[in-house]
C-alpha cells in the first residue's frame, strides 16, 4: 500500500495475505479484519508533513492492529511517534513481534523509541537496527521536553535499575552502522569510559550498546556491522564493546565489516 491517505479511512480485508507493506508520507485511518496469516508488516513513514502528535494519533490504533505479526519494521518517524507516547506517559502498548527490524538514526528521542520497543515487546526474540545519518524529522526538544521537564541524565540512569527495561526473550542483536555513528563514539572512547555508571556522559552510541547488552537476559549474540573499516580497527572496537557489562555472560560480540551498494 502506498501513498497519501490523510482524511481518508482504508478498510483491509485479506484473510490469506501473509505481508503488509504501508509507505506514505502520512498515515490516514486504517481498519484491518480478518488477516489469520498475516506474518510480516513493514510500516514506513517517509518525509512526513503533519505535527508529532497527528502522526502519533494515527500509528496508535494501526500500531494495534498489528501488535500480533511476527516480523515487524517501522520507520525513525514511526520510533520518534512512540518516544511521544512514552513522554506523555500514555498506556504502554504491547507488541507481540518476535522480529523486529528499525531503521532509525541514533538522536536521543530516537533511542528513547528503541528502549520503549524493547520495554514492551516480551516476546522478542531477534532485533535488528539499519542506523542512518539522517537527521529526525522532528524535534522534540523544542515541541515537548520544555514542557514535559525531560531530563536527559536521570532518564538514561533510570535504564540502569534492576527492573527496567528487561527484556526477557531477546537473543540476536544485529546493528547495521552505515553512517559509522557508532563506530566513532567507540573510537573516541576508551575501555575506562564504557564501564561509567553515567549514561548522561556517554555518547548514543554508547547508550545503544549498553542498553542492548545490559537489558537483554538471553543475549547469544550481538553483531556490529560497520561500512569501511579495516581488521586492525574491527579488533580495537570488539575489545571495547567487550569491556561493556553485559546482562547474558555468555553472548558472543562480532564486529564486521560490509560494504554498502550504491
Amino acid at each position: 500500500m502506498r501513498g497519501d491517505h490523510k482524511n481518508v479511512r482504508v478498510d483491509v480485508e485479506a484473510p490469506n495475505l501473509e505481508i503488509l507493506n504501508i509507505y506514505s508520507e502520512k498515515l490516514g485511518n486504517y481498519s484491518f479484519k480478518d488477516m489469520p496469516f498475516l506474518r510480516e508488516a513493514y510500516i514506513e513513514v517517509s518525509h512526513p508533513r503533519c505535527s508529532i502528535s497527528v502522526l502519533h494519533s494515527s500509528l496508535e490504533s494501526l500500531l494495534q492492529s498489528l501488535s500480533r505479526v511476527r516480523v515487524f519494521k517501522l520507520s525513525s518517524a514511526c520510533i520518534l511517534a512512540l518516544s511521544l507516547r512514552a513522554l506523555q506517559n500514555l498506556p504502554a502498548l504491547i507488541f507481540k513481534h518476535k522480529h523486529l527490524i528499525l531503521e532509525t538514526g541514533l538522536t536521543i528521542w530516537e533511542l528513547k523509541g528503541i528502549a520503549y520497543l524493547m520495554k514492551n515487546s516480551p516476546d522478542l526474540e531477534t532485533l535488528v537496527m539499519k542506523l542512518s545519518a539522517q537527521n529526525a524529522y522532528y524535534d522534540l526538544n523544542t515541541t515537548l521536553a520544555t514542557k514535559l521537564n525531560f531530563n536527559e541524565t536521570e532518564h538514561w540512569e533510570s535504564f540502569l535499575s534492576p527492573f527496567s527495561c528487561v527484556v526477557l526473550h531477546l537473543k540476536t542483536i544485529e546493528i547495521w552502522d552505515s553512517a559509522g555513528e557508532v563506530y566513532l563514539t567507540l573510537r573516541e572512547s576508551s575501555t575506562s569510559d564504557v564501564s561509567e555508571t553515567s549514561l548522561g556522559s556517554q555518547g548514543n552510541g554508547i547508550r545503544l550498546l549498553r542498553l542492548c547488552l545490559e537489558r537483554a537476559m538471553c543475549l547469544e549474540k550481538l553483531t556490529l556491522y560497520i561500512n569501511k573499516i579495516d581488521f586492525k580497527a574491527m579488533q580495537e572496537i570488539a575489545q571495547i564493546i567487550r569491556a561493556f557489562p553485559r546482562a547474558s555472560s555468555s553472548a558472543v560480540v562480532l564486529v564486521c565489516k560490509y560494504e554498502v551498494k550504491l
